[in-house]
């Protein structure tokens, strides 16, 4: 077991052992945090170009400046466009529609296999003093570590490579 893995696992424990001494919103950036490229929180608009850059394409910097290697990127990818692409990784037309008020969480695991779960971006203003989505943070902390470490899907976001 590397180190990283270590310390998110004991980090984990304890969630699972002492929920109380973290607020859920903070395990969440820790864990985040902790796991470094293993998972990370993007501007949803902007993942596509994240995403194309590290597959090795030349993509211009979002928004789109009209140059690069996007269509190229996207025929390679079986799409025509940038809203089928995310429809590819569970972003569909309507969601896509209003997808400037979001974050998208992307986990990948050790078997390198990704996942995407849209997270409002008022979801997380609200975190700070909400019970229920304190909990729900809380619960997605854990999900992320479960998905890298031990390939247990993460609930409500969509597979892809």
């Amino acid at each position: 077991m590397d180190p990283r893995e270590r310390i998110v696992r004991r980090v984990r424990a304890l969630l699972d052992e002492h929920p109380e001494r973290v607020s859920g919103k903070d395990a969440l950036l820790l864990v985040v945090d902790l796991c470094d490229s293993w998972a990370c929180i993007y501007d949803g608009m902007g993942y596509i170009f994240e995403y194309g850059r590290h597959q090795g394409y030349n993509l211009p910097p979002y928004p789109l400046a009209g140059c690069g290697e996007i269509r190229e990127f996207l025929a390679d990818q079986g799409v025509s466009d940038v809203p089928s692409w995310y429809e590819r990784i569970g972003v569909g037309p309507e969601l896509y529609r209003d997808f400037y008020r979001y974050r998208l969480l992307v986990c990948m695991d050790t078997g390198y296999r990704r996942c995407a779960l849209p997270l409002e971006i008022a979801w997380f203003d609200r975190l700070d003093g909400d019970t229920a989505l304190d909990a729900q943070a809380l619960v997605l902390a854990r999900g992320i570590v479960d998905f890298i470490y031990d390939g247990v899907p993460l609930p409500g976001a969509t597979s892809f490579r």
